[in-house]
């Protein structure tokens, strides 16, 4: 199982440290050098290390920012396999989120079935459909509450038109079972109605990205953050839209 500083081992670990550079800033605190001022700046710079630690492990990755790895092409061509993405943990508990905001979020039990790295538990997709939102998707398109939403980030890599969504999936878990009574029919097409307090999300890449055609809704509880700049690699550094 990968090794994830959000568990509580990590934790531990980085509270181990914490301890040890503490130690280290009252032993320097007590004793006397002949160099006083070298002595003085060592027990200044464990100070900031501290501080610093301190702020970024128990407050600022817990709750304003989150570094997250790409780990598949579901997203190409908006993000690629091995960016590095700083997420706004914080945004959300001052609003609502945004339709095609591109968020990160745990995945939900059906997704880890079906996913092939039962390790990697945080997805990242485009929200499309919002509470109450009627979703449908045709040729790897989304449309929303009857009209065809405009999307300039999408690829369309596939020859063949695709899955039509939610027509070719009603036989499907969790279709055919859990949402079956979210499925409507409107302007002589099946749409699925999305419930409250959840989002339909889709990658980008839409041939090749496993989201919530196949696995349902993401609750608004599972919602890390809002994708906010990309600081690796160098020559693709920018904000993320």
């Amino acid at each position: 199982m990968a090794f994830q500083w959000d568990s509580v081992w990590g934790y531990l670990i980085v509270a181990g440290v914490l301890l040890v550079l503490l130690q280290l800033r009252i032993a320097l605190q007590r004793e006397r050098w002949e160099d006083e001022r070298l002595r003085q700046f060592l027990v200044e710079a464990v100070e900031s290390l501290l501080i610093a630690l301190a702020l970024v492990f128990f407050l600022i990755r817990p709750f304003i920012v989150h570094a997250f790895l790409i780990p598949s092409q579901s997203m190409e061509p908006t993000l690629l396999v091995g960016d590095r993405l700083l997420v706004n943990k914080f945004v959300y508990r001052l609003r609502q989120p945004h339709r095609q905001e591109i968020v990160v979020f745990k995945a939900p039990y059906l997704a880890l079935q079906k996913s092939m790295k039962p390790d990697q538990t945080d997805y990242i997709k485009r929200l499309i459909g919002l509470p109450g939102d009627l979703v449908r998707v045709e040729n790897g398109r989304a449309l929303v509450n009857g009209k065809l939403l405009y999307e300039p980030y999408i690829q369309l890599s596939s020859p063949f038109g695709g899955r039509t969504f939610p027509d070719d999936y009603l036989h499907e878990a969790p279709w055919r079972d859990t949402y079956r009574n979210l499925i409507e029919r409107h302007w002589g097409k099946l749409w699925v109605r999305v419930p409250e307090g959840h989002y339909f999300v889709m990658g980008d890449n839409r041939f090749n990205s496993l989201d919530s055609r196949d696995w349902g809704f993401v609750s608004h509880d599972a919602l890390v953050g809002k994708s906010l700049i990309r600081f690796w690699p160098l020559q693709r550094i920018g904000f993320i839209h």
